[in-house]
């Protein structure tokens, strides 16, 4: 599991080292900075792709979409779809991928034909890409992950049945997401609902943890574990993510010094504000304003 000189470690099997024919890429990574130029537009030629985000908030796009996707769910793009990082970037996460190419004619390996048209039919009439999953989803993703690390004579088999289950589970979670009560993607806990609007309200005067965590009736404790669990995000992490989303918005859409920006959005300095800033989005506050001039 190696780890580079920028602070991410790493887990892929790609072609011939997958263990099961469908499966043309499996992987893992967790970045703590920002890889610029690592996900650039890209196509995967007739293979589907599903990422599962386990931490952080991924910005990427797909046609002429943007998507921020947190912790907790999962971002599917279609054979031959162009898609990649906003500004070309891998954020700071942590997320597992899939690339599957899904036969044409035949059936997966222990299902019928039948069975293997309605999952495929399944994914091709998703009616969002991205949405939140059970925690199945990431066993799977985990689980086969573990059989590629320490094969052994069963793990073909039970490659195969994980992949069965992680295609049934995600349109299982799909249709709960548009059909159910989770029509949007906000958190289901009230407490980490009405965290995040306090939060939200004033971002630069945003309490304590410990006094977010007195308003909503829980200890500091319980308030991060709950808001970690719903969100893929710590409370810390998500201020400093939207703090830098606001910044951003600044930079592009007014003439403010970045040291203006810096305090406005909360900041303590100046310098925290470029370090934190360039760890998130791979750029200088100065080269960002520079790269979206006109946006």
């Amino acid at each position: 599991m190696p780890r580079t000189r920028n602070s991410a470690w790493r887990n892929t099997y790609q072609d011939d080292n997958c263990l099961i024919r469908p499966i043309r890429m499996l992987g893992w990574t967790s970045v703590l900075n920002a890889h610029p130029g690592k996900l650039g537009p890209h196509t995967h030629d007739e293979c589907w792709e599903t990422c599962y985000i386990v931490r952080g908030r991924v910005d990427w796009w797909a046609g002429d979409q943007a998507y921020k996707v947190t912790g907790g769910h999962v971002y599917i793009t279609r054979p031959d779809e162009t898609h990649g990082g906003v500004d070309a970037a891998l954020h700071p996460c942590e997320i597992y991928w899939l690339i599957l190419k899904l036969p044409v004619r035949g059936a997966l390996s222990g299902t019928t034909i039948k069975q293997t048209r309605r999952l495929i039919h399944a994914l091709k009439t998703l009616r969002t890409r991205t949405y939140p999953v059970s925690q199945h989803v990431h066993d799977c993703f985990r689980r086969m992950l573990h059989e590629h690390r320490m094969p052994n004579a069963d793990s073909e088999l039970v490659c195969q049945t994980l992949l069965l289950q992680l295609l049934v589970q995600i349109a299982r979670d799909h249709d709960a997401f548009v059909d159910g009560d989770r029509r949007h993607s906000e958190p289901t806990d009230p407490k980490v609902r009405n965290t995040i609007k306090q939060i939200d309200a004033d971002l630069v005067g945003v309490p304590t943890l410990t006094a977010l965590a007195k308003r909503v009736g829980l200890t500091s404790s319980a308030l991060r574990q709950r808001f970690t669990q719903q969100t893929g995000l710590s409370p810390a992490d998500y201020i400093t993510l939207r703090r830098i989303d606001e910044a951003a918005r600044l930079l592009r859409e007014t003439k403010l010094t970045i040291t203006q920006i810096a305090f406005k959005v909360g900041f303590s300095s100046s310098q925290y504000f470029a370090t934190a800033f360039k760890r998130r989005t791979g750029m200088s506050p100065l080269n960002y304003r520079t790269n979206h001039k006109g946006d």
